[in-house]
This record gives C-alpha cells, structure tokens and sequence, in this order.
C-alpha cells in the first residue's frame, strides 16, 4: 500500500449532484446512480474538447466522492455550473487521504481501479494509514501497462481519445450532452485517429531522454515523449506512419538511442 501525494478528495452531496456532474463530464455518471459500478473514471474538457482533469468519481450512500490530482482546482473549475441545482461541496483536502494497492486493503472507502484491472485498488482514508511500498512501484506498473494518468496530459491541448481514453472506460458515446462533446462526436465518427499515446521502453543504460523529445521510425519524425520513468516512457505517435498494426513491437530512437514501442494487451489497433 502506497500513499498518493498528488490527489485530493472533495465530496458531492444533494439530490441534483448526478444530474449536475453529467452535464460536466465525459463518462456516464447514470452508471453510478442505477447501481452499475461503485467508481468511474472520467474527464472534465475545455468547451473546444481539450483536456482539463481527469479523475475518478466514486458513489457512497452519502453523495458522491471526486479523487482527483489538483482536486482543488477541479472543484473551483466545476462550482461556477451549480447554478441553482440542490448541490453541495465540502473540500476534504486537509483531512482525508489517497491510497493505492495492487491488493483489496481496509480502507474507509476502497474502490478498483476502473481504467484497468491490474491498476489495483485505490482506498479514502481520513486518517494516516502507514504505507508498506512506494508510489514509484504504482508509476512503473501503469508505464508498464502504457495507460496515462493526470501528470501526463497536457492541460488544453491533449485529446483523450489519443490517449485512449473510450480504452480505458473514461468515455461514453451514449449519454447526453457535457463541455467539449462535439469534438469527441466527430473524432470519433467522422475522423480517423492518426495519433496514440504508446508505451515505449529503453536499454537500461541509456542517455537522458526527456518529455517533448521526438520519436524517430527509420530517420523520419512520428512522434514525441510525453511522460518519463526510469527507462519507459509513453509517447504519442503517428500510428499511420509506424507497422503497429502488424507487429507487436516496432524498433525507434530517441536521441540517437534504440528503443521499442510495444503494444500492451488491452491495446487493439
């Protein structure tokens, strides 16, 4: 079990707090109010599309708990829209605390990662707990499996369905209209998504490669590292422009050095 230093919890209360967040958010929050899931992982975008925070939303019987990196600029993003809706925030920054574990633990509140199965467990706590691993092991496990998280997004600029984000249960196509639903309607019906993020590894000896450094196929360009750890990294890249369609790995360098990017099982292109 790993303490989480980067998100933050607030809490949802009133009668129109499912009605309030589905308007705001990319996945289906009626998920949540029919009984369905405990937890959904989800998306808040600009009014063009692009992203703006992405977090999990986890459903108890006294409202609604949002587990979010900078969950305190979420909630000042999200007050301004409750109009008047019966909807109450209560900030829970100073007093309860995320948890994470490959393993199910005792927590006051525990739900599974919803983006992937091996993602394991993430708990609420509102007092310490005592952490018997480090962060660190959680950031290589989600490298590994090549899915993103809040620090590898670029905030106004990054488009979800590039990083996977219908993959990764954060999207539905299905519900009614939220902030920035045009643009994924039409990347996801009319346009072809040229670009994925990818998870690439490196020689463990190797060079220091860095977050905006470009991503070479036989000497062309075709993408660029958006996140690092030890020696994996997630690029984003011109899948036209690569045969990852047709291999499991393709060979790549990035600053002179050789790497490969690889294709996780959960990842169908």
């Amino acid at each position: 079990m790993f303490l989480d230093p980067g998100r933050q919890v607030f809490h949802i209360a009133g009668n129109d707090r499912y009605r309030f967040l589905n308007g705001l958010i990319t996945q289906d929050i009626l998920l949540l109010e029919r009984g369905e899931k405990k937890a959904i992982y989800t998306a808040l975008l600009s009014p063009n599309g692009r992203y703006q925070f992405d977090f999990f939303v986890v459903n108890e019987k006294d409202g609604l708990y949002v587990v979010a990196v900078d969950g305190e600029a979420l909630l000042k993003r999200i007050q301004p829209y409750k109009l008047r809706l019966d909807v109450h925030f209560t900030a829970l920054f100073d007093t309860h605390k995320v948890y994470g574990s490959e393993l199910l633990f005792e927590c006051d509140i525990s739900f599974q990662d919803p983006r992937h199965p091996d993602l394991g467990y993430w708990g609420i706590a509102d007092k310490a707990l005592k952490p018997t691993t480090e962060y660190s092991k959680y950031r290589y496990n989600r490298f590994h499996l090549g899915v993103p998280d809040s620090e590898d997004f670029e905030k106004d600029k990054s488009i979800i369905l590039e990083w996977w984000y219908e993959e990764l249960g954060g999207i539905s196509f299905t519900k009614g209209c939220y902030m920035g639903q045009e643009l994924m309607s039409r990347t996801k019906h009319l346009g072809e998504i040229r670009k994925r993020l990818l998870p690439c590894q490196f020689d463990e000896i190797h060079d220091e490669f860095n977050v905006g450094d470009k991503v070479f196929y036989h000497g062309e360009a075709v993408g660029e590292i958006k996140a690092t750890h030890e020696y994996l990294a997630l690029a984003l890249v011109r899948v036209d422009k690569i045969p990852i369609h047709q291999e499991e790995t393709v060979p790549i360098t990035v600053n002179q050095d050789k790497a490969i990017i690889y294709k996780p099982d959960w990842i169908k292109l």
